[in-house]
């Protein structure tokens, strides 16, 4: 009876051990790699350097697939690839808290640092957003869908402020954007551009906030800060850097919402001002992180608690109202936040 016992209670260990290895193991390693993912960047560079579109298009996500399809319908795929030959030099998984990617919000993602050697074709034909020949390193957004790794974002990095955070902040002059509204598509005669600076910020302004708020300076500060240095952060570390992007920033809600009129369209001349005077009160401002490089800001119209990293537009109005100034403001959501790298930010002259 007793060694019937013995042989039960070692059976059932067993079975549970054969459990756990099957169940729990499984997920924690899960967890901690992600090899079906280290195989989409390889299939990634497989079809740029095949010049296979159908398999590139495969590896993204459902609303990026969707996108790079009615491109391919609108604009052709003679210019759909601009580089010639990607060679893999090396990659590791990076922090996701550090990611600092606006249209993944809960989704779960994972991020890897890559460094690549990009060759691009010798007959590019139109403005590209800082492509750079040789050595680069790049961040690949992986997002899960449906229990399915695919591609959403491929960004790269300012390499030059990565190594050199104390050098001279220097606001850029222009920015590359894609065109998703036909408006900007036919005025400015392509599915992208590059924009002269202020042209890009002062149209970006009254498409993400009142405007008619400003006739709080101190609010019209807090936008005008928010938007440059979004806009900032993504021109010198181009967020969509890829094919058939190839652009710093889209004009729509997955950066800022950009429309080449918008500035003009406002209906008030006192509006115009408003924008005018905002962007002049911070034109020698800009948020840094403690190490020195440029911080990337996040607004809602009604999201963003304290050290969030997400500023809440509607609540920062109010802040302003009862005379908080737009430093207090901003120091309030940005401190301390994971794009700051858990440090508080600095609002500095230039």
């Amino acid at each position: 009876m007793k060694k019937l016992i013995i042989i039960k209670t070692f059976m059932s260990i067993v079975a549970f051990s054969v459990l756990f290895s099957l169940i729990i193991l499984p997920l924690s390693a899960q967890n901690k790699d992600h090899p079906e993912c280290e195989e989409l960047i390889y299939s990634y560079i497989e079809s740029v350097n095949d010049k296979n579109i159908q398999e590139y298009i495969s590896l993204f996500s459902s609303n990026i697939r969707n996108e790079m399809l009615r491109h391919t319908e609108l604009y052709g795929t003679d210019e759909f690839f601009l580089e010639k030959h990607i060679e893999l030099i090396s990659f590791k998984e990076c922090d996701c808290s550090q990611g600092g990617i606006k249209q993944i919000k809960d989704n779960e993602y994972v991020i890897y640092q890559v460094e690549l050697n990009i060759e691009y074709t010798s007959d590019i034909q139109r403005t590209t957003c800082s492509l750079r020949e040789g050595y680069n390193q790049v961040r690949f957004f992986v997002i899960n869908e449906g229990g399915r790794w695919y591609l959403n974002c491929i960004s790269a990095i300012d390499m030059e402020n990565a190594q050199n955070p104390t050098r001279s902040l220097v606001c850029p002059s222009q920015t590359e954007i894609y065109f998703t509204k036909y408006q900007n598509v036919a005025y400015w005669g392509g599915y992208s551009h590059n924009i002269m600076w202020n042209d890009y910020i002062k149209n970006v302004i009254p498409k993400e906030w009142y405007v008619s708020y400003f006739a709080y300076s101190e609010y019209g500060k807090i936008a005008a800060l928010a938007s440059k240095m979004y806009g900032w952060y993504n021109t010198v570390n181009p967020k969509w850097y890829f094919a058939p992007y190839y652009a710093c920033m889209k004009d729509n809600s997955e950066d800022q919402n950009y429309l080449f009129s918008a500035y003009n369209d406002l209906p008030l001349s006192v509006y115009r001002t408003y924008v005018d005077t905002a962007l002049s009160n911070v034109s020698n401002k800009a948020i840094t992180k403690s190490n020195g490089n440029v911080f990337m800001p996040e607004y809602r119209a009604n999201e963003g608690t304290m050290y969030s990293g997400k500023l809440n537009q509607t609540q920062a109005y109010t802040d302003v109202q009862n005379g908080q100034t737009y430093t207090t403001v901003l120091h309030y959501y940005y401190d301390y936040c994971s794009h700051a790298n858990n440090a508080p930010v600095s609002i500095v002259t230039y």
